[in-house]
């Protein structure tokens, strides 16, 4: 049996035999899966609503025990939730060297973790915002019960985004808005803390495997990898509009040491 069709139906296997959450948490986590263009099993954790502490379990549980071929992206639209809930998530996305899209939707409060873990990160037409973190059952009426708080709530977040190779100073930031506000980041906002980009020594190592499996140098790589990114991306390629497969084609003739239209006319 071809490979590719084997590993398919252990996954369809896999998606009917176990379903890790229930009913009441359904509206807020899915999980899509399938086989990506090469034919590879590829699970989508989706999360949209409020972000909770079994939704983490849930995630958790499913690709704990997901087929060990498939790769994992995230999808999120959630205006946030439970803080160290969507730390574990984030933490999960790194685990899994998942990208962490968010395409047409939100990602506020706390969600804005989930997509900091992200390997590499995809924004289309998203509102990010932030606020300060606050704890939604609140006890705490003093001054100084509110700063030992938020020192651990500082500690807790700073440590995590030196992990995931996000600036602190997204922490910083942060902590100058209110809760019952929300600070909606612009596109230079985002690459300075670096949420709109790849994490950069995950990109740095992909450029290495790249560059071994075209038997080309690192240096000769990155100079091959501008030229494919200034030509191939337009809408269209030696006169002919562009499609996913000819942008693929184009950028793969370059790497090659090729003219960039064999083949594509």
């Amino acid at each position: 049996m071809n490979n590719k069709y084997a590993l398919l139906i252990i996954f369809l296997i896999f998606i009917s035999t176990f379903s890790p959450y229930t009913e009441s948490s359904y509206a807020d986590v899915a999980f899509e899966c399938l086989l990506d263009t090469d034919g590879q099993p590829k699970v989508i954790v989706k999360i949209t609503g409020q972000i909770t502490e079994y939704d983490y379990l849930s995630i958790n549980k499913f690709l704990n025990n997901k087929v060990e071929e498939a790769y994992v992206d995230f999808d999120v639209d959630s205006l946030g939730g439970d803080v160290e809930a969507a730390i574990n998530i984030g933490r999960l996305a790194r685990k899994y060297n998942a990208s962490v899209s968010s395409i047409y939707g939100t990602c506020a409060s706390s969600c804005v973790f989930i997509l900091a873990g992200g390997v590499s990160r995809h924004l289309l037409s998203s509102t990010i915002g932030i606020h300060r973190p606050f704890l939604p059952k609140d006890n705490e009426t003093t001054i100084q019960g509110q700063k030992k708080q938020q020192k651990r709530w500082e500690s807790i977040i700073r440590e995590y985004l030196k992990y995931v190779n996000i600036s602190t100073d997204l922490y910083d930031d942060m902590f100058r808005i209110e809760p019952s506000d929300i600070k909606i980041l612009t596109t230079a906002e985002l690459e300075r803390y670096g949420l709109n980009k790849p994490d950069p020594y995950w990109q740095d190592a992909q450029d290495t495997i790249s560059a071994n499996n075209y038997g080309l140098t690192k240096q000769e790589y990155i100079k091959r990898k501008a030229t494919a990114n200034s030509i191939c991306f337009s809408t269209s390629i030696g006169g002919v509009k562009n499609t996913l497969q000819i942008t693929s084609k184009c950028v793969d003739n370059i790497l090659n040491g090729l003219d960039p239209l064999i083949g594509i006319h």
